[in-house]
């Protein structure tokens, strides 16, 4: 599996140590109620939200993975997401993320 994370890391709360959580998930052992927020395969959606332990599956070890958020809490990931997406459509008038994370 391949994670990578953007340079604009979002974060649901200023306290979180993304490293620490990076580390975490490298380790395969995410903090419990910890999700992100990653790039959807293929493109078709806007963002999806899944507890990060959902990275050890063995379905996404073939994936390549886009972190672009972190967030405490299931509640905490759904206002994340719905932040990068009035930034990204702040940003272009448009809803392309890739464009925006890119930029």
């Amino acid at each position: 599996m391949n994670i990578t994370y953007t340079k604009k890391l979002y974060l649901s709360d200023e306290r979180i140590d993304k490293d620490a959580v990076r580390a975490d998930i490298l380790r395969e052992k995410p903090k419990r109620g910890m999700f992100v927020l990653v790039m959807p395969p293929g493109g078709k959606d806007l963002l999806d939200i899944m507890p990060a332990k959902e990275l050890n599956k063995p379905i996404m070890k073939d994936r390549d993975i886009t972190v672009v958020g972190l967030a405490k809490g299931y509640r905490r990931s759904v206002k994340l997401a719905e932040r990068i997406i009035g930034d990204a459509y702040a940003f272009d008038n448009g809803l392309d993320l890739h464009g925006y994370f890119s930029h």
